[in-house]
């Protein structure tokens, strides 16, 4: 028996299979040859290795004699047919199909030309051979193992079908690409073209059945930072099993499943800018770092705040309530992936030198009435949820950045001035020689705001403050050593080098 492979199979694979004899190669593949005949378990066998390019199947029969061929089109659940008689197998031209002829000493219709579907060599069998043969075999029924697969609508090809169909006959919202995937869900960039410029925006869709409840969690969560500056803005949602949305464009109705759009922030995350300057070896300005620690410390505000603004609520910055117990949110996932650029504002003073850090992907984010530990150090409690858990990630991405620090989450302790901390990239021995044009402040903070201990770690006000303080009010007299480093200037093309040019088209 011969059986014609792809030409993407090619001659090597067919020599190294086992139950394979190399003939030849024809123009559209490579032939071999099979020791026995192809019975339905070798067939799902041979199209299980070659990924559905097993092309065709032949008897062949003697010259002068009568031939039997069966014409297979390939791959998308192309039909097939059997070619007894000039009707060839028409799979989009990829069928071929032995002619059967009863000519006189007429080698049987063998048709190799790919694209054509018409056998060779059967011009002297058609007339008296063909009519019985048309009128038998042109449509047995289709292999199932040949019909289009069903895809599983939370796959990512799943998900990509559903949006793109569903935003294809939008006039206004349309799907561009998908950005980003992750263990719970995958992101998709939409575009509204009735908005000018025409405006981004990121829909979020939970992958696989079981992690919809995430998603839905991190719709309940991003209703209470509406309007807080720090955390990323939900424009729209809907959860059609429950009848809840939002509806503001209307661009979800009829899109079965549960959906969250969000705004876009184009400039990338903290893993990104880390990345980038690891690569160009920059020492990163004192003075953006604490830009940097002061919006991430806002956020853990606004965790312990939140301010639960209405649907489309200008974004304020986060600020410590006297006036209201603070609440016990934990963000459960502040890693540098989920920490993104905004952009620059200049009619805000915090974010006019350095564009904001804003937190995104609250699907684990919960309520926490005491802190807890994990079972890997209950003692030390050294991974925490709540606000010492949000205050230690804080740190932790600061820490990054200044240090290049890429390993897990730091479990060892250094000591710092008689406190054990976690920051032992900065306060370790080795470390401690390290980074010395490093703001002593800023360094001291992070040891403390990752202490072991809960009593060493400082109250989230005195951070912010400290934070605040050393962002808008030091320049370069308090940097005597690092010189125009840590000016305006640099400042400014330092983001635009590292950030703004470098994300025209992030993906994350």
């Amino acid at each position: 028996m011969d059986i014609l492979l792809s030409p993407s199979i090619g001659s090597n694979a067919a020599q190294s299979h086992p139950q394979w004899r190399l003939v030849g190669t024809r123009e559209v593949g490579t032939l071999v040859k099979l020791d026995k005949g192809l019975d339905e378990e070798m067939d799902e066998e041979l199209d299980e290795e070659l990924h559905g390019e097993l092309e065709v199947e032949l008897d062949e029969g003697p010259d002068g004699g009568t031939g039997r061929g069966i014409g297979r089109g390939i791959g998308r659940g192309i039909e097939r047919r059997n070619a007894q008689g000039n009707a060839p197998g028409n799979g989009r031209g990829n069928g071929r199909g032995n002619g059967r002829g009863t000519g006189r000493g007429n080698p049987p219709g063998n048709g190799w030309r790919g694209g054509r579907g018409n056998g060779q060599g059967n011009a002297p069998g058609n007339a008296p051979g063909n009519a019985a043969g048309n009128s038998a075999g042109n449509a047995p029924p289709v292999n199932p193992w040949f019909q289009k697969k069903t895809v599983d609508p939370f796959s990512k090809q799943g998900i990509t079908d559903t949006l793109k169909t569903h935003f294809s006959g939008r006039n206004r919202v349309q799907f561009k690409r998908i950005v980003g995937q992750g263990v719970f869900g995958i992101t998709a960039l939409l575009e509204d073209t009735a908005q000018t410029p025409p405006k981004q925006y990121i829909i979020k869709r939970a992958l696989g059945a079981n992690t919809v409840q995430d998603l839905r969690q991190e719709i309940e969560a991003l209703k209470q930072f509406r309007g807080a500056a720090h955390m990323t803005q939900m424009v729209d949602y809907r959860d059609e099993e429950r009848m809840e949305g939002q509806e503001v464009q209307n661009s979800l109705s009829g899109l079965a499943g549960t959906s969250l759009i969000t705004e876009y922030m184009e400039n990338g995350t903290v893993w990104d800018l880390l990345r980038r300057v690891m690569e160009a070896q920059v020492q990163v300005p004192n003075r953006f770092l604490w830009f940097m620690m002061l919006c991430l410390i806002r956020a853990c505000v606004g965790l312990m705040w939140p301010p639960r603004g209405d649907q489309g609520a200008a974004t304020e910055l986060e600020q410590v309530r006297h006036d209201v117990a603070p609440g016990v949110l934990s963000h459960n996932d502040m890693h540098l992936n989920n920490i993104m650029i905004g952009s620059l504002d200049p009619d805000v003073p915090e974010h006019s030198l350095v564009p904001p850090f804003r937190l995104i992907d609250f699907g684990k984010c919960d309520r926490t009435e005491k802190p807890r530990y994990l079972p890997a150090d209950r003692e030390n409690a050294n991974i925490l949820q709540g606000q010492p858990g949000n205050m230690r990630k804080a740190a932790e991405a600061v820490m990054r950045l200044i240090t290049g620090y890429c390993g897990k989450e730091p479990l060892d302790a250094a000591d710092m001035a008689g406190i054990q901390t976690h920051a032992v990239p900065l306060w370790g021995p080795a470390a401690q020689q390290q980074f010395p044009w490093l703001d002593l402040e800023l360094r001291l903070l992070i040891g403390r705001m990752m202490s072991v201990q809960f009593k060493d770690r400082p109250q989230l006000e005195e951070i912010l403050n400290t934070a605040m303080a050393a962002a808008l009010g030091r320049d370069t007299r308090d940097y005597p050593d690092r010189g125009e480093a840590e000016s305006n200037p640099a400042i400014r093309r330092f983001v635009q080098e590292m950030i703004l040019d470098a994300n025209r088209e992030v993906v994350f």
